[in-house]
């Protein structure tokens, strides 16, 4: 499983203030058991694991920010246990 099968897209609205959402497109048919937004802060504390079921095509999760605090983020895609990709968000 490589890059051209999944591809972690940027979080829209990017900066956000309520909620966001985190798209994640699929590209060829894979194999696995386990994918998962996971979201940190700046300290690499863990924030939030979101599911994925990672459909044909498009993928689309929100997140929803709670009472975090302001600042950059970050999201990764977790394909079983592996992380395939991060990208920075930034909560307003």
């Amino acid at each position: 499983m490589g890059w051209k099968a999944l591809e972690l897209l940027q979080n829209h609205p990017n900066p956000f203030d309520e909620q966001t959402v985190i798209s994640v497109r699929k590209n060829a048919p894979i194999d696995f058991k386990e994918a998962y937004i996971l979201i940190v802060d700046g300290t690499g504390r863990e924030i939030e694991r979101i599911p994925l079921t990672l459909e044909a095509d498009l993928n689309e999760v929100r997140f929803v920010h709670g009472f975090h605090a302001r600042g950059t983020y970050i999201y990764s895609l977790v394909v079983d246990g592996k992380t395939l990709g991060s990208k920075r968000m930034v909560l307003e």
